[in-house]
């Protein structure tokens, strides 16, 4: 966009008890389609415009309390989010066998409903980086 900068920040998402990365957490600006996810290694990078530095930045993971924080309180080095444990109970439920034959006549009737039927393209973008020892590399942005 015209007229606005860049603004980029780094973090990592770590277990709060056992220090270990927390992968393929949520990371987003909230109210906003701005957000990315961590790596493997629980690290991340949000890019976001200058204008949104009065907006607030939640990290979030299953099985984790929620952190929020405003986006102008990031430091320019990675910062460390450290998430609290919070686990759900789930209601009983229970668990039956089928035949075989029974679920796949099952998924059969069900493909007109779940998938599309006519031909139709989507729009898909992409980005990889490489991991070298602790360094990652650009690796390739596309869309297709």
């Amino acid at each position: 966009m015209k007229g606005q900068s860049n603004n980029r920040v780094y973090g990592k998402i770590i277990d709060s008890r056992s220090g270990q990365p927390l992968h393929y957490a949520n990371i987003n600006v909230q109210g906003k389609n701005i957000g990315c996810v961590s790596n493997m290694d629980g690290m991340f990078v949000l890019n976001t415009q200058k204008t949104d530095l009065s907006d607030t930045v939640v990290v979030s993971y299953i099985g984790y309390k929620s952190y929020s924080i405003p986006l102008h309180e990031f430091s320019d080095s990675i910062n460390l989010f450290k998430l609290v444990s919070d686990p759900v109970q789930l209601a009983e439920f229970k668990v039956r066998a089928m035949d075989a034959k029974e679920i796949v006549e099952a998924a059969i009737k069900k493909i007109p409903e779940n998938y599309e039927m006519d031909p139709f393209t989507t729009l898909g973008f992409y980005r990889e980086l490489i991991r070298e020892g602790e360094t990652y590399h650009k690796g390739a942005l596309g869309v297709q």
